[in-house]
């Protein structure tokens, strides 16, 4: 492998199936990850802070990115972690809210027909 495709996809010279140390890792980071955006979507949500999924979210996911570039991993892999975890911490607190909300009753859409404003509030 040249030093391009090294320093895209890493060091993976391996053949055949990854060590399982390897594959066990990759699952415990992944699963903490995507358990630490959830919860703190979830609490954001029953606090009524709604930002705090986000920031978190991205927080963990550029936490994983970072660990794994410490880990002289590909590059492409690094980059792919960053994206995915950016969407996730975009897109996981707006599911979890809907989650959330629908567990506690029903979920209706209306359309407002008036709106009566008073002149001292």
């Amino acid at each position: 492998m040249s030093y391009d495709g090294a320093f895209l996809w890493g060091p993976a010279n391996f053949s055949g199936r990854p060590p399982a140390r390897l594959v066990v890792e990759g699952v415990v980071v992944g699963v903490l990850t995507a358990g630490l955006v959830a919860g703190a979507a979830v609490t954001g949500v029953l606090t009524g802070f709604d930002t705090v999924g986000t920031v978190v979210g991205v927080v963990v996911g550029l936490a994983a990115a970072w660990y794994l570039f410490s880990t002289n991993a590909g590059r492409v892999l690094v980059g792919a972690v960053a994206l995915l975890g950016g969407a996730l911490a975009w897109w996981i607190p707006g599911q979890a809210t809907q989650a959330v909300l629908a567990a506690r009753g029903e979920d209706r859409t209306v359309v407002v027909t008036e709106v009566h404003v008073h002149r001292y509030e």
